[in-house]
């Protein structure tokens, strides 16, 4: 009825197909639509195997360069972000713990303002060192310094800083000079002090490089045995003269042990982080506290008197 159908068309097509372009046209024809079907289930396979791209929340990554300025958006890795916030929450530790000692036993001024200093507490530190005060105040500050620059640091990159706020829940010293109110982090009421650091390097037979299965003795065996404050804990610490003495030499060992054991902590931490995004070796940036650990390591040792076997009724 009229002009042909679609299906005559189609007719006529395959038939012309036939007559003119032979088996071989169609088998080409049908070769050609089966590789485009092969590679498109291919494309698919890749897709899905592809790893996924970061997560719109996840912080951009960052390289650094030797002058220490961000430079592009690939090194910093996830690994590295993850080290540096340890680095971050370990400072903020030692910035609580210095600032109970900075306010019974340091400086307290416009930069360390919390407190407002115990006299006896004080005088007995000052028995080890005159510039013991000092001393607490600048490690003070520097914690506070290292804990701030890190978390700005992480910001900068995009990640987020470390808060452990929510974590202040220990009651501090009452003691005259104390921040009362404050919650705190540390305990430095009830410390158990190893000091077989003052010991390891004394020893003629070992080295703790060359035998680290060796145990070393403790240069005051009673402070690894028990629990002591090396801060007065409230004002009836702070009567009796060798009983204020021994807090503080506890506090001196104390020092002493934590600065000996981050100087063994970081060389293995700053190993671990991506050379690309290393802003310097972590331990390289405490030269001071290398000297300072060896002077505590001497005064510590020089002032043990209050820890002499018939005297254990004087510890704290």
């Amino acid at each position: 009825m009229g002009g042909l159908s679609i299906w005559h068309w189609l007719i006529v097509g395959a038939g012309v197909l036939i007559v003119f372009g032979g088996k071989n046209k169609i088998s080409d024809i049908m070769g050609d639509v089966a590789k485009g079907i092969n590679s498109f289930k291919k494309g698919l396979a890749e897709e899905e195997q592809k790893p996924e791209g970061p997560h719109p929340s996840d912080p951009p990554t960052r390289t650094i360069d030797l002058g220490g300025t961000v430079t592009g958006n690939r090194s910093i890795s996830r690994g590295d972000i993850d080290i540096l916030r340890l680095l971050a929450a370990v400072e903020i530790l030692e910035s609580d713990l210095w600032e109970q000692y900075n306010e019974l036993g340091g400086i307290q001024d416009s930069e360390e303002q919390s407190g407002s200093g115990n006299g006896p507490n004080t005088a007995a530190l000052q028995n080890l060192d005159g510039d013991m005060p000092q001393y607490i105040h600048d490690n003070t500050d520097d914690e506070f310094s290292h804990e701030s620059f890190i978390n700005a640091f992480l910001v900068s990159i995009g990640a987020h800083p470390v808060n452990l706020d929510r974590f202040r829940t220990l009651p501090g010293s009452q003691a005259a000079g104390a921040n009362k109110a404050k919650k705190r982090l540390t305990n430095l009421m009830q410390l158990t002090v190893d000091t077989s650091y003052w010991t390891r390097y004394r020893d003629p037979n070992h080295n703790p490089d060359l035998d680290p299965a060796f145990a070393f003795p403790q240069a005051v065996p009673g402070l690894a045995a028990g629990k002591f404050p090396a801060i007065p804990r409230t004002d009836s610490d702070t009567t009796n003269a060798t009983h204020i003495q021994a807090i503080a030499n506890t506090a001196v060992f104390h020092f002493g042990s934590i600065e000996q054991g981050w100087d063994e902590s970081l060389p293995g931490v700053g190993a671990k982080s991506h050379p690309s995004g290393r802003l310097a070796d972590p331990s390289q940036h405490r030269p001071d506290r290398n000297n300072a650990f060896a002077d505590l390591a001497r005064q510590g040792g020089q002032h043990t008197s209050p820890y002499r076997s018939d005297e254990q009724s004087c510890l704290p």
